[in-house]
């Protein structure tokens, strides 16, 4: 028999805990395998049926899955008189005589609107409504939800969605199913006791715990750590309740927020906040879903106790934790990433080619889906009339479906970065401008860079596309060694190929375009390379200053040169500007540290 190490004793502790506290909240395993997430959910399936006594059943949610699959649809049902068509309920829906299940998200970064929207109201809810396709249906759900997802990847998921998971497991997972793990697990549920109150100095250390939750980001999304605080008090009460204790006492909590990564503090208590909606309204007809958070079945006077402060900005620096992606500084989430946008307009071709996410009821006829609609008007038909003949297949109005379109962008950054003049100004700073304009119209950005120490040839530019601006890609070009080469004409050129590509061999066409290029137009580089014992004058200046000549051919992107303040051949920036037909910005000079 294998010796368990001590990522395993972790991870047995926690798998008790899901078992004992039904509504613990959700599970995010950070740069987990997918497959060994499966394996301990199939183990935590196992024992919560046995805990139970009644069956559960795992159920994997990836990036296809539909509403319709999700809380209701139709389908065949048997019955006495022969098969007819009747609702019935979706994967998620919990009822009497079904099967509890364990929901596995292997990516969370990459789940889609209708898992992403599911989690919200459902993981760790105390109950659930749902409304859709004429159905109605209430449950106090019970499953256990556990997702996996890569930091990067999370920095820009919604922190309302990751909110719903408040427990979070950084460590390895064993990668086979740990049947010695399934076995451990079997004998720490049989010493379970009765629900424990909380100690006067156990509840002190969860208040303290909350006030040293991070609120960094509390401006943009609403006050963060409750959600974290009320698991950490529930870890406790499981942990209490495996050990036969009578009470939750200090070290249950300790240990608690260990498992969680808070920790204990003080601070002065917040001032009430008016919580943001997860999801704004939106104009077609989704499934109405309500949920009851665990907020709301606390007792006052607990939720009262562990409310959260606000934190000092060295404070929140501090405290952000590794394993919670939502509180680092560097996150930005995707706008608008937890509702439903409106249909595309006839006009709108580019909506209209976007990729297909799945299909919902049509309000109108455009854009609807045929071979859906076929389908659910033959599910009526299916049905013989009352004197036995088969019914004729008509398409009523309830039957028209039409695609649900995820976002195809109409904006586009090309960044062209050179490093070698990156020193001695606000260069950030001055980019801010640029990639909030992508980021607030979601353009997709290509990054063109060189000059910088870690190039694999510092003679060629380096190319890269990102579909969004908070790709890690663009996190690191803006943190760049400076090296020696400036290659700007071949950068010039690539940029002037990535234009007619983005404007003339894309359909339909990207609408914004920006080129930014960030330079003081000291090409040292000339655009054939460079031959031994060749000398090197203005080619490279020369060479940028054609190509970029050529490349002045659409009126409508716009165009920046960002340039530092030169006291040599300071014309060089606008020169380069007037041959793009754009404009100069001059970058302002670093402070001196100790300068205010």
């Amino acid at each position: 028999m294998t010796e368990r190490g001590p990522a395993d004793v972790g991870l047995l502790a926690l798998l008790s805990c899901l078992v004992v506290e039904p509504r613990l909240g959700g599970v995010l395993f950070l740069d987990a395998d997918p497959a060994a997430v499966l394996s301990v959910a199939e183990v935590l399936r196992d024992a919560l049926a046995e805990s139970r006594g009644r069956p559960h059943r795992t159920l994997v949610l990836g990036a296809s899955v539909d509403d319709d699959a999700l809380w209701s649809g139709w389908g065949l049902v048997k019955r006495e008189s022969g098969t007819t068509v009747a609702p019935r309920p979706g994967a998620l829906v919990e009822t009497v005589d079904g099967a509890t299940p364990v929901v596995v998200v292997p990516d969370l970064a990459a789940a889609g609107l209708a898992v992403r929207t599911a989690a919200v109201v459902a993981a760790g809810a105390d109950v659930v409504h749902v409304e859709h396709n004429g159905q109605g249906v209430r449950w106090a759900p019970e499953a256990c939800w556990l997702a996996a997802g890569r930091r990067t990847d999370l920095l820009s998921v919604s922190p309302h969605l990751l909110d719903r998971f408040p427990i979070r497991w950084s460590r390895p997972l064993p990668r086979e199913r740990p049947d010695g793990l399934a076995r451990a697990l079997r004998a720490a549920l049989r010493t379970v006791g009765a629900v424990p109150g909380f100690a006067a100095d156990a509840l002190g250390l969860l208040a303290r715990a909350a006030s040293d939750a991070p609120h960094g980001r509390e401006q943009s999304h609403g006050p963060v750590g409750l959600r974290r605080t009320l698991a950490a008090g529930r870890v406790a009460r499981a942990l209490s309740r495996l050990g036969g204790a009578t009470e939750v006492g200090v070290p249950e909590v300790e240990r608690a927020l260990q498992l969680l990564g808070l920790r204990a503090g003080g601070g002065p208590a917040p001032e009430p906040e008016e919580p943001r909606d997860a999801a704004a309204p939106r104009s077609e007809q989704p499934p109405i879903v309500t949920a009851a958070g665990p907020a709301a079945a606390e007792p006052q006077a607990v939720r009262a106790r562990v409310s959260p402060p606000v934190a000092t900005a060295s404070e929140r620096a501090t405290l952000v934790d590794a394993r919670y992606p939502e509180d680092d500084p560097r996150a930005l989430p995707q706008p608008q990433s937890l509702r439903y946008l409106d249909p595309p307009r006839e006009s709108d071709r580019r909506a209209a080619s976007a990729k297909v996410s799945g299909y919902t009821a049509a309000t109108d006829l455009r854009d609807l889906a045929i071979v859906p609609t076929l389908l659910r008007a033959t599910l009526r038909r299916l049905v013989p009339l009352s004197d036995g003949r088969p019914r004729p297949l008509r398409i009523l109005p309830d039957d028209l479906r039409r695609a649900r379109r995820g976002t195809r962008p109409d904006a586009a950054l090309v960044l062209v970065l050179d490093h070698t003049v990156r020193g001695g100004a606000e260069w950030n700073a001055a980019l801010a401008e640029h990639l909030q304009w992508a980021y607030k119209g979601r353009a997709v950005v290509t990054l063109i860079e060189f000059g910088h120490a870690g190039m694999q040839d510092e003679l060629r530019p380096e190319r890269f596309r990102c579909v969004t601006v908070v790709d890690p890609q663009v996190e690191a070009a803006l943190g760049r060694t400076p090296g020696s080469a400036t290659p700007l004409a071949a950068a010039i050129d690539l940029a002037a190929d990535e234009l007619w590509r983005l404007h003339l061999r894309t359909y339909p066409p990207f609408r914004r375009i920006r080129l930014v290029v960030a330079t003081d137009g000291r090409g040292n580089v000339p655009f054939a390379g460079i031959t031994p014992g060749r000398i090197i004058r203005r080619e490279g200046i020369e060479d940028a200053l054609e190509l970029a000549r050529g490349s002045r051919v659409f009126r409508s992107i716009q165009t920046i040169v960002l340039a530092p303040r030169l006291d040599q051949h300071a014309e060089l920036p606008h020169e380069l500007a007037a041959a793009l037909g754009g404009r100069v910005t001059t970058v302002a000079a670093r402070k001196p540290e100790g300068r205010s």
